[in-house]
């Protein structure tokens, strides 16, 4: 497949395992130059051999940071520059009954799922603007559509991403620059 990236840029929030991975692994495929991040230097280091043994052509990079440290993603975004793609992905997700959620939790929730996603977006949206050309994708949930009753603090995380994605979008009407929430191509909701 060739989705026309070649030697453009990308950093996928929470990316040494899943979502975040096979996004890394398609984006090497297309020649994307691609930083993973994750909280664990181990597991990091770990993902990035792997993507490194799959891809060594490719150019690989990645930021240990943890979303609910301020000062590593302060540091985090001072290491993103000259980024064309962002994939927000990181997130956490339970199984707990409404009841058992506690202040803590919605606040951590809402910190790691939606507020990492608001910053990264506020650092690289301008310079995107500026290069006339990228893309903020928004790894969302159909719980943030359908709510589950046991997970009602990530899916309200989950319904959050989607608007802002949305509101992001009216900011680059006509513009060469891109917001996408969940997986949406030609204005369709994909379950992923």
């Amino acid at each position: 497949m060739d989705l026309k990236l070649n030697g453009k840029s990308a950093f996928i929030s929470g990316s040494t395992q899943g979502i975040g991975f096979a996004i890394a692994q398609q984006l090497l495929k297309e020649n994307v130059a691609v930083t993973i991040n994750g909280r664990n230097k181990e597991r990091v280091s770990k993902a990035k051999d792997t993507l490194k043994q799959q891809f060594p052509n490719s150019t690989i990079s990645a930021i240990t940071a943890d979303f609910t440290n301020k000062e590593e993603v302060e540091r985090l975004l001072g290491e993103l520059t000259d980024i064309d793609i962002l994939i927000n992905n990181v997130g956490i997700f339970e199984v707990k009954d409404f009841q058992d959620i506690t202040d803590k939790d919605w606040y951590d929730y809402f910190e790691i799922n939606v507020m990492s996603s608001v910053r990264l977006s506020r650092q690289l949206l301008p310079q995107m603007l500026n290069k006339k050309w990228g893309r903020i994708i928004f790894i969302s949930s159909e719980s943030g559509v359908n709510i589950p009753e046991n997970m009602i603090h990530y899916g309200m995380t989950k319904a959050a991403m989607m608007a802002i994605g949305n509101g992001l979008s009216k900011l680059t009407k006509g513009d060469q620059v891109k917001k996408l929430w969940g997986i949406k191509i030609r204005h369709k909701f994909l379950i992923a």
